[in-house]
């Protein structure tokens, strides 16, 4: 959903993108700024949104740290803890966010109504999804 490159997290969040962002990894001074507006700036992304952020308000958890919790406790990652060798990178705008993103890391599950809920953004979003395989 794009919740990895920052979407919903700031300049990106909610609402239909009118303006291309003048300075952010969205914009085109950005090397990658094209692919990532054509990737996730789209109407089912925004459209997610609203859904996700209720419930991640509801039980005090930002967006990000929603993402990150995903990846390690829901995903298809075997990561050490059940066994496996996968893990995930962290990235950082600033040394502030590292502390912030181990923690984030290191919480527990989610609780269910919040990942019934990113499974609705997924149904959502689902069919507008990157492939990155390509």
């Amino acid at each position: 959903m794009g919740l990895g490159v920052g979407l919903g997290l700031g300049s990106q969040g909610p609402g239909p993108m009118l303006e291309e962002p003048a300075e952010c990894r969205f914009s085109t001074s950005n090397p990658l700024g094209k692919l990532y507006m054509e990737w996730y700036l789209k109407q089912s992304n925004m459209d997610a949104l609203p859904i996700l952020e209720p419930v991640a308000k509801k039980h005090g958890i930002s967006l990000f740290e929603l993402a990150l919790r995903w990846c390690v406790h829901h995903s298809k990652l075997q990561m050490p803890a059940k066994g496996g060798n996968d893990g995930v990178i962290l990235g950082i705008s600033s040394y502030e966010q590292l502390p912030q993103n181990v923690e984030a890391c290191e919480k527990g599950p989610l609780p269910d109504e919040v990942v019934e809920a990113l499974d609705k953004a997924w149904a959502r979003t689902r069919g507008d999804a990157p492939t990155y395989w390509r």
